[in-house]
């Protein structure tokens, strides 16, 4: 599908089986960008693009976002997209993403400091969350070996918040060679969910 607000080379396009919603979407500020701690009353965030539908079997979920900023206009590297495959309950925030050279600062604001016993994985990845024992459940020792090998986790940052388990990049979203792949690593890590994590007291 082609983006029918774009043109030349910012146009994009989603896997099949996706299509536009017939009433608009609104998303909370936090699920629906990277930049969720850019709260400025300055800053102007519209969502547009929606798509939804059934891909492969699962629901899922895609957007851009624009950034404006009410005085001095768009801020095209502020732009970003978001994939997400809705979950069937409401889910504790759980973060997880590849750890970077700011960790020791982090940890010692108490930020990323949930170590799930793999050497490997404590070491790569970095993990924030609300409740760590949901966390624990969900990154069981299988799930964090899979991690370790999977390119998407090594490169991507991606969450569990609210309904959706998403994934949320700079940038407008690519053509289906890109999308997918993500797409399907987050279908993959919702399969690995252990069904008692889907339990209203979650």
């Amino acid at each position: 599908m082609t983006n029918p607000y774009a043109s030349g080379d910012e146009q994009w396009t989603v896997p099949d089986g996706l299509h536009q919603p017939e009433q608009e979407e609104t998303f909370p500020q936090s699920m629906a960008t990277p930049h969720a701690a850019s709260t400025s009353q300055y800053l102007v965030y519209e969502h547009w693009g929606v798509f939804k539908g059934d891909w492969r079997g699962f629901p899922v979920l895609c957007f851009n976002v624009s950034v404006s900023d009410r005085i001095s206009g768009p801020i095209p590297s502020m732009d970003s997209h978001t994939l997400a495959v809705e979950l069937p309950v409401v889910c504790p925030l759980l973060s997880i993403s590849p750890a970077t050279a700011l960790r020791p600062v982090r940890r010692l604001f108490g930020f990323g400091g949930t170590r799930f016993g793999h050497d490997g994985f404590d070491r790569r990845f970095q993990v924030d969350t609300s409740d760590k024992e949901f966390a624990r459940r969900v990154l069981g020792p299988a799930t964090t070996s899979w991690l370790l090998e999977h390119p998407v986790a090594a490169a991507n940052p991606f969450r569990f918040e609210g309904v959706l388990l998403l994934m949320s990049n700079s940038g407008i979203m690519g053509p289906p060679e890109i999308v997918a792949p993500k797409l399907q690593f987050l279908c993959e890590l919702y399969t690995r969910v252990p069904p008692g994590c889907w339990t209203a007291d979650t």
